[in-house]
């Protein structure tokens, strides 16, 4: 698993769970009578609420024979299927690729769910001599009696639903700071219900997560939290401490509700002082890099044809200096370079000076 695969994945399982309880944990809650907020697609037949969502991204080839050679794609959609157990609802996680997908209906013990169709429709339109517009629409066709009401109809939704897209040969761009040449483009991409963002940088990568919720370039969960929380925007420490504040009453109720709500209670209970003073907040430089490292080039300027010519490539640290205005330039030479070693002398036409947040340290 690449690291922008591995970094897509724990954001999209933090973001399909947010708001599926939100605090004080328990279903006498008024907060938790209406829940499944974020990404939730209804059948097409119940016509009060959003069947479909639409992700349009640019991918912008990485060989310059992009019209023989398109860079591979795949792309994955994610989203929970709701699952009655009781008075409360829980979740199955369900992932499907393009094309049309089913999940039949079905019943364990005391939990049950209805049958889901829908299909993900993908599209790829060039938009310059090396960048495509991907389209990306998934459709709900689960089927619902017209006269449905939203409680019946959510239980034919898809909730919480997510789009990870993955390229081979090419880079994503982002729509957030999308190079000059590719503005007018970028302008022109329409996200219904999800926006892309990239995956592991915030000028060009191969891994886009779009979600319900709308994300910056390169986000990713704080080492420092303990854990899930799914009350949405709240603070880790916050949030934790008024766990600790409910009474055992409520923590009883909250914990036989749901396995996830208990799982929390017990996580919070039992962190050690050295993890609540992680939580109270830290400084952390935006990038850190250091002589001798290897990282990969990741031009945030595009300043000129060499910014171009550079992004991806993998390059060694050969200095990190200071200029006059005291502000840090660090010198690069290019990994598959014949005349590296030059590069690593400081002879000339070896060597690139980028910032450092224009170096994604590698592992």
């Amino acid at each position: 698993m690449s690291d922008n695969r591995a970094r897509a994945e724990q954001v999209a399982a933090t973001l399909l769970y947010e708001g599926y309880i939100l605090y004080p944990y328990r279903a006498s809650s008024a907060k938790n009578r209406s829940r499944w907020t974020f990404g939730s697609l209804f059948p097409q037949a119940f016509g009060a609420e959003p069947s479909r969502l639409q992700v349009q991204c640019l991918l912008r080839a990485n060989s310059a024979d992009a019209p023989s050679e398109p860079p591979q794609l795949q792309v994955r959609v994610r989203f929970l299927h709701i699952v009655q157990r009781g008075s409360w609802q829980q979740a199955i996680e369900r992932e499907v690729t393009r094309g049309p997908f089913a999940f039949a209906a079905g019943e364990e013990g005391e939990r049950s769910w209805r049958s889901l169709e829908g299909e993900v429709q993908v599209q790829r339109d060039r938009v310059a001599p090396d960048t495509e517009r991907v389209s990306v629409e998934v459709i709900n066709r689960s089927p619902l009696a017209a006269e449905a009401a939203r409680e019946q109809a959510l239980r034919s939704a898809l909730a919480s639903t997510h789009v990870i897209l993955e390229a081979c040969g090419g880079q994503f761009v982002s729509l957030l700071d999308p190079p000059a040449e590719l503005r007018s483009a970028a302008a022109a991409c329409r996200n219904e219900g999800a926006w892309p963002a990239l995956i592991g940088s915030e000028i060009a990568s191969d891994t886009v997560l779009a979600s319900p919720i709308i994300l910056y370039d390169n986000p990713g969960v704080a080492p420092e939290s303990p854990g899930a929380l799914y009350d949405a925007t709240e603070i880790d420490e916050i949030l934790s401490l008024r766990v600790l504040a409910m009474t055992a009453q409520e923590k009883s109720e909250a914990a036989a509700l749901d396995e996830r709500a208990r799982a929390l209670i017990e996580r919070t209970e039992s962190l050690s002082p050295a993890e609540w003073e992680a939580m109270h907040g830290c400084f952390r430089d935006r990038v850190a890099v250091k002589v001798g490292e290897r990282v990969r080039i990741r031009p945030r300027r595009r300043a000129d044809i060499m910014d171009i010519a550079l992004a991806g490539k993998i390059g060694i640290i050969e200095a990190i200096e200071h200029d006059y205005d005291r502000q840090v330039h660090v010198a690069v030479a290019l990994e598959d370079d014949p005349g590296r070693d030059l590069g690593l002398e400081r002879m000339p036409g070896h060597r690139f000076f980028f910032a450092p947040d224009e170096l994604e340290p590698l592992q």
